[in-house]
């Protein structure tokens, strides 16, 4: 477990909600706004903050800030917005809604606003009424409600994930709903923005060839001569640096294992609960006295099942793992097709990881099961204060998932007995538990996540109208480019976000800082990528001396190590692309002599449907069918 995983919506820090202690307000939404665009709609999004009856928008307090989502090209958007304030902080304050469009290339232009003193809303209690927009050029209104009713609303949007289909793939709208219920259960101002932040770089990439995601990663401080630092103050407001550049990123890895020290008492610094930059709660966990992804176990933990999981997925002959049975296993969901669709990656992946993992042998439907349920996983990780009396609870199911994690923590128990009979007879129940739930983390996290991300990018890229503009004219898909092109999709659409710690304070003034490096950001440093905006084919050392990806510089020393936190199955989740692709060739030339021969894939054979698949780097793919034309 390294930091090759994808990145689910963000968390507060969670544990400190009191509902019944907030003032719940409802946006719903608006009608009649002007447009703004000068040839369409606008793309609505609202704020709004609260303060003192007849103050300023300025002159209310930053922290209590609140950010919906944007709806494109809508004069009526529905955004059923919820936030909540403490009682205390809207005793005789007014809420000041300001409605904006969204603008990627210029300023968000102001589409009106309303002051609303509280003591107004309070008289339509669970009603909504509207309220007419003011200010220049303004046309339309909002309709506004408070109550009990406000939860319910919100929650209704959740109610409406099955309805989108099992794999839930509509990932963005999964985290514009974590990004509402997090302001909405965090009374923490301050974490409020935090998910504010969050979504602005996570729905940053709704617009094609939208570089949102990029500028926010990009925020970064300067020194007194205008230089480019590398870092800046966030994702939190407080206490919080992240780094970006690969220089600073390498020396922070290369230091981590070192400064995580032995044990949780003598470390500098320790892991918390997050995958990539999302702060995690519990609730998945009950199987752990922590309750903590594997990321985030005592460092005397990670110890017992860093040394596991590098016997597993560990670069052969250290790990349960060969070339030649990914090689076979690919050509087996090759074999007889003559098209695929992205939803095919998850449980081929699924499958592939499970035999090496726990030499288990999945049926197809077992495998689509299994990301039936890392789909409602990734749902529920997110939310903050997630408790079995909370409404959240039962609206997402979470009974029933954690029933079925129960299931296959059985199953992998017995495994790991059968795979590590003698390490297994030396473990006691709760070391067997910790290795079965660390290897599900994997499974869920991270080579489960990531790997069917990077083929999805490999195998839409050089059929979509980004693929014609950019990649190499000269490029085609052969035996010999299989393993820079997928280095270098790897290196151009990161499955990544970051590696995170907390450094500690020492029982000082100021609280623990947390620490982000940004792996996913090295792939773009031009001190260190030529032509870092480009997809090209690069010599395979440049890739195995600069990757960070993998957060290979936090091997420490070896893979199998105590204080190792580099990804330990780099080799594998390289090679699960390779060799589908080299699977993809064989079934497209028609012969394995074919691809021995280094002859070239015609890609006017194949098309892609829907023929509009947009390639945006910082927003999961859509789903897609490849097939060969005329099957």
């Amino acid at each position: 477990m390294g930091a090759w995983c994808s990145s689910p919506p963000a968390a507060s820090k969670g544990g400190d909600v009191v509902l019944d202690a907030a003032f719940p307000v409802l946006i719903r939404g608006a009608k009649g706004l002007r447009d703004a665009d000068g040839g369409g709609e606008s793309d609505p999004y609202c704020l709004c903050k609260v303060g003192p009856v007849g103050s300023t928008w300025e002159e209310k307090d930053d922290r209590t800030l609140r950010r919906s989502h944007f709806k494109q090209g809508q004069s009526a958007p529905v955004w059923n917005f919820a936030v909540a304030y403490g009682k205390d902080l809207v005793a005789g304050a007014e809420l000041e809604v300001r409605v904006r469009d969204e603008d990627h290339l210029g300023s968000h232009d102001d589409l009106g606003s309303v002051r609303v003193p509280i003591s107004q809303l309070e008289t339509h209690v669970g009603e909504l009424r509207d309220y007419d927009l003011t200010g220049d050029q303004a046309t339309g209104s909002i309709a506004l409600m408070t109550g009990p009713r406000v939860e319910d609303a919100l929650l209704e949007q959740v109610k409406e994930g099955p309805s989108r289909g099992a794999d839930t793939s509509d990932v963005l709208w999964w985290w514009s709903v974590a990004e509402a219920l997090g302001q909405f259960v965090s009374l923490k101002a301050n974490l409020a923005k935090y998910y504010f932040e969050m979504l602005g770089f996570l729905a940053a990439g709704q617009l094609p060839g939208a570089t949102g995601l990029r500028n926010w990663f990009l925020r970064r401080s300067s020194d007194r001569k205008g230089r480019d630092t590398y870092r800046w103050a966030g994702p939190f407001p407080e206490n919080c640096i992240t780094y970006s550049g690969h220089a600073e990123v390498a020396e922070k890895l290369r230091s981590l294992g070192q400064r995580l020290g032995t044990n949780d008492n003598d470390g500098d610094a320790y892991r918390g609960n997050f995958l990539g930059f999302q702060l995690l709660n519990g609730a998945l966990w009950p199987e752990k006295a922590d309750r903590v992804i594997g990321l985030a176990e005592t460092q005397q933990s990670h110890a017992f099942c860093r040394a596991v999981i590098a016997k597993l997925v560990g670069p052969p002959p250290e790990g349960r793992w060969t070339p030649e049975l990914v090689r076979q296993m690919a050509a087996g969901f090759w074999r007889g097709r003559t098209s695929v669709s992205s939803d095919d990656f998850k449980p081929w992946t699924t499958q592939v990881l499970h035999k090496i993992h726990l030499g288990l042998d999945l049926t197809w439907e077992e495998a689509q099961d299994f990301t039936k349920f890392q789909s409602r996983a990734l749902l529920i990780i997110p939310f903050p204060g997630l408790t079995p009396d909370n409404a959240l609870w039962g609206t997402l199911g979470i009974d029933k998932v954690l029933a079925t994690k129960a299931e296959w923590l059985a199953r992998y128990k017995a495994a790991l007995r059968e795979i590590l009979p003698e390490e297994a007879r030396a473990w006691s129940g709760e070391q067997l538990t910790l290795a079965a739930s660390f290897v599900m983390d994997s499974l869920l996290f991270a080579g489960g996540a990531s790997v069917p991300t990077v083929l999805s990018y490999c195998m839409a890229v050089p059929w979509t109208a980004w693929g014609r503009d950019n990649l190499p004219a000269s490029f085609k898909l052969r035996r010999s480019t299989i393993w820079p092109y997928v280095m270098e999709t790897v290196r151009r659409f990161p499955p990544v976000a970051g590696v995170p710690y907390r450094d500690r304070s020492f029982g000082g003034s100021k609280p623990d800082q947390d620490v982000f490096c940004n792996v996913m950001m090295t792939a773009f440093d031009p001190r260190v990528w030529k032509d870092h905006e480009k997809f090209i084919l690069r010599p395979l050392e440049d890739y195995a001396r600069n990757s960070l990806l993998w957060a290979e510089a936090a091997m420490a020393p070896d893979n199998a190590s105590p204080n190792s936190h580099a990804c330990p199955a780099k080799d594998l989740s390289v090679r699960m692309p390779v060799e589908f692709l080299t699977g993809f060739l064989q079934a497209a030339l028609g012969s394995d002599e074919q691809v021995q021969k280094d002859a070239p894939l015609d890609f006017s054979t194949w098309e892609i449907s829907p023929d509009s698949v947009i390639i945006n780097e910082y927003q999961p793919l859509p789903s897609f069918t490849l097939q060969r034309k005329g099957s």
